[in-house]
């Protein structure tokens, strides 16, 4: 068993009520998602500065959900009840945005970066790759697989998938797209969020309040006692950032 809950270095935000989805652009700022309109960064004296806003998509739309940062420090941010992706442009500091169409007959339930393409998970079980120049092509299926999660890891996607339990999947970035089932050893897998970090696989367990990583089959538990564990983001020190939705604050885990 690893370590349990670090005491050090934890992050109370008040202004945060419901999900927080976190992640670093180049800049090495922690943006915040607080399923509203705005974006929040957390600068390097601890003080959350409004990033960036998202035009309202009424009337389905929900806030913000989840983001993903691109090398040169785009962000991709999905809203909540809207079937395409919204891509803030880094070089004019936010101010400009595009559309990404999901391209498909479904609609994006997760998403991540491989570079200058967007990499686009469907509820259909589609996966898709989406080009700058607005055109895209399914690369992977996972037909009847409802996914939750999605990261990239090299030169392979990790994608979480659910259902009576969770399963984790490996599909290469090459052409044929072959997919592969990741079973841990002795452990039915129960995780909402799967982030490739520093070279390794970690999971949140929002049910079990615990954040595991993936050694081999094994799972290791590196934090637990956490309430309701979301997105996981790494920042250039090593240390762990959890999005802890059930207290409203990023929690820091000290490598």
């Amino acid at each position: 068993m690893g370590p349990r809950l670090w005491k050090e270095g934890t992050i109370h935000v008040a202004l945060i009520t419901l999900v927080l989805v976190i992640t670093f652009p180049v800049i090495y700022a922690l943006i915040v998602s607080t399923r509203t309109e705005e974006l929040w960064r957390l600068d390097a004296d601890g003080r959350y500065v409004l990033a960036t806003a998202v035009p309202s998509q009424p009337p389905a739309y929900g806030g913000t959900d989840t983001i993903a940062a691109a090398e040169n420090g785009d962000l991709a941010v999905r809203l909540l009840g809207h079937r395409d992706v919204l891509v803030l442009d880094k070089a004019s500091d936010y101010r400009k945005s595009r559309w990404v169409p999901s391209g498909d007959a479904g609609a994006v339930m997760a998403m991540t970066w491989d570079g200058a393409d967007l990499i686009l998970a469907l509820d259909t079980g589609s996966f898709r790759r989406a080009h700058a120049d607005g055109s895209s092509e399914q690369i992977a299926m996972l037909p009847r697989k409802p996914i939750a999660s999605l990261d990239r890891c090299g030169d392979e996607l990790l994608a979480l998938t659910t259902g009576r339990t969770a399963q984790l999947w490996r599909i290469t970035l090459s052409p044929s797209g072959e997919e592969t089932v990741i079973q841990p050893d002795h452990e039915r897998l129960t995780a909402n969020v799967v982030a490739c970090l520093n070279g390794s696989v970690y999971l949140s367990d929002s049910h079990g309040g615990r954040v595991l990583r993936l050694d081999g089959q094994q799972l290791t538990e590196v934090a637990t006692g956490l309430h309701h564990p979301g997105e996981l983001t790494a920042g250039p020190d090593g240390s762990i950032y959890v999005a802890e939705v059930g207290r409203g604050a990023v929690r820091r885990l000290l490598p």
